[in-house]
């Protein structure tokens, strides 16, 4: 029986010995990375819609200076990564769509630290869609008749965005924008919201699980109704001459006459309104 049970822990040990010798030979359990850097381009005339469809990474689209689409994938990967990632931009029609292939192996200790810098030409899009799973986003000076976000996790950061619809739904993480001029709605389970604007032009519909919001406009606002639904929370209006609400789970201030509707509701977080 001794015997027996010494001969099963020799072969058990000559097989982790072999395992891990395979996974080293292999980069498993290194730490070693290589560098990556990928560019691709394409003409932009004639394209209506653009979809990218990434995950794992940090985003940024910036208002180009050509006629192309140009999509620049940089940053380090484990070895054994390298073949299996790849910037693709293809165009359907009138459609472009940019996606990274990330297929390998997740055994061992893994790197994979990309991010991706995407410049579209300046013009009015029908739609821009974009699906990632986690990473940061920032996009910035774009036209497009209707742009949809939908993120797992990362912070968000809409710059100087204009459409008719903006929808974007998120887990976690904080959404900033600044110069957002379309119809709003927002989703989040988790995340502090603030939007920065010159006045509140446009219809918003802002629902979070768990966070703060807040919006700050140059000026009072001209003319809006703000409907505050909340679990717990407070409603903070900056605003002079306006009155202040009773407390309560539904809570309604109007500026003006009232004219652009704006619904807030918030499982967990105050509602601030302020001067930027």
């Amino acid at each position: 029986m001794k015997k027996w049970m010494i001969t099963a822990a020799i072969l058990l040990v000559v097989g982790l010995i072999g395992v891990v010798a395979t996974m080293w030979n292999e980069g498993g359990f290194s730490f070693r990375s290589v560098e990556i850097n990928q560019n691709q381009a394409i003409d932009a005339e004639g394209v209506k819609d653009v979809v990218f469809s990434l995950n794992g990474m940090n985003i940024t689209t910036v208002k180009g200076s050509t006629n192309e689409i140009k999509a620049a994938l940089t940053g380090k990967v484990s070895k054994k990564f390298v073949e299996l990632t790849k910037l693709n931009i293809v165009r359907e029609n009138d459609t472009v769509k940019i996606s990274v292939d990330t297929k390998g192996s997740t055994v061992g200790i893994s790197i994979f630290d990309v991010q991706i810098r995407v410049e579209l030409p300046e013009q009015q899009y029908d739609s821009v869609v974009l699906n990632t799973g986690s990473g940061d986003l920032n996009m910035a000076e774009l036209a497009a008749n209707t742009i949809r976000i939908e993120a797992d996790s990362g912070k968000v950061t809409l710059d100087r965005l204009t459409a008719q619809k903006l929808k974007l739904k998120t887990g976690s993480g904080n959404i900033n924008m600044k110069d957002v001029e379309a119809e709003l709605e927002l989703e989040a389970d988790t995340a502090e919201i603030e939007a920065d604007m010159a006045d509140i032009t446009h219809p918003m519909k802002i629902t979070t699980g768990s966070g703060e919001v807040t919006l700050y406009t140059t000026e009072r606002p001209s003319s809006a109704t703000i409907k505050f639904s909340h679990g717990s929370g407070e409603l903070r209006n900056q605003w002079d001459g306006t009155k202040q609400p009773a407390a309560d789970e539904e809570q309604s201030i109007v500026f003006g006459d009232g004219s652009v509707p704006v619904d807030i509701k918030t499982g967990s977080g105050n509602l601030t309104l302020g001067k930027r």
